[in-house]
């Protein structure tokens, strides 16, 4: 199978895994990392902070994940780079994708030590698919 199309089967492939991991935890949260193993992501809070933001509660979306501006940011740069072939640009893009992934992980595991596994929206999910399965074979074997 050509590399073209085996990556378009994949998009398709994720989702359908997704949502049967949805589907079978009976989920109430949106992240595929937090549905699979419990654990929040470092985007957990995204979807949050942007509904704060979109409402006008500037400050509970900082709150539930701060770096929630940089997201737009980096799309438009990452257009800009499509429309504009400029080597310039693309070394100037790298290093801005790389202080931001820099960034992003710095967060999340300041986060994870300050609110895991008790404050949202850096909370322990139960529900996961991984925590359920560790669940039934601890007590299987009781």
């Amino acid at each position: 199978m050509k590399a073209k199309y085996r990556n378009a089967l994949m998009l398709p492939i994720i989702l359908v895994i997704y949502f049967a991991i949805v589907f079978i935890t009976k989920s109430r949260t949106k992240c595929f990392f937090k549905n699979l193993v419990g654990v929040p992501c470092p985007g957990c809070g995204l979807t949050r902070a942007y509904k704060m933001f979109f409402i006008g509660n500037i400050e509970k979306a900082f709150y539930y994940h701060p770096l929630f501006l940089l997201i737009p940011l980096l799309v438009m740069l990452y257009i800009s780079n499509i429309m504009i072939k400029n080597n310039r640009l693309k070394k100037v893009s790298e290093i801005i994708y790389l202080i931001s992934t820099i960034l992003f992980i710095s967060l999340y595991i300041i986060r994870f030590i300050k609110y895991f596994p008790k404050i949202q929206p850096m909370n322990f999910y139960e529900k996961g698919l991984l925590p359920s399965i560790v669940h039934k074979i601890k007590i299987l074997l009781k």
